[in-house]
């Protein structure tokens, strides 16, 4: 697919907001991936068909310059 795992943080077991397909909670998971956005469209498509995923979003973060720290969210 082109896409390159950089970071996966699972968040656990979590309630829903609201029901899907009879179920109430679902396993969270934030993954942080190099993707060339030509190839957004695919990854989008994989998703949609995947078993395992029934719910998922895609966000663009900024590219940093190498020379910036990571700021801190404390």
């Amino acid at each position: 697919m082109g896409a390159r795992s950089k970071k996966v943080t699972p968040w656990g077991k979590r309630r829903l907001a609201y029901t899907v397909n009879d179920q109430r909670e679902g396993h969270y998971v934030v993954e942080e991936f190099d993707l060339d956005r030509a190839k957004v469209q695919e990854v989008d498509r994989v998703l949609k068909i995947s078993d395992t995923v029934f719910r998922h979003l895609l966000v663009f973060a900024k590219k940093r310059a190498s020379h910036e720290p990571e700021q801190s969210h404390a």
